[in-house]
């Protein structure tokens, strides 16, 4: 699940490298977009990815392993 949001991730670090240029511009704007794409990028997908365990944990009524089997055969 976390993999289908990724598209607001992309989206976030496409649209902060868009404002860098913008406002920044110029020779400056190249390090500091990659830079900053990269930082935004990674912590959107962190978020992402944390929302998508969390909507797992939620689906499976608490069991973090996602596993609601009654432990037969254990």
């Amino acid at each position: 699940m976390g993999v289908s949001l990724s598209l607001v991730s992309v989206s976030a670090s496409t649209a902060t490298a868009w404002v860098c240029a913008h406002f920044v511009g110029g020779t400056a704007a190249w390090p500091l977009a990659s830079f900053l794409m990269s930082v935004v990028y990674l912590v959107v997908a962190g978020g992402e990815l944390a929302l998508a365990d969390r909507a797992k944990a939620a689906a499976s009524h608490g069991d973090p392993a996602g596993d609601s089997s009654s432990g037969v055969g254990s």
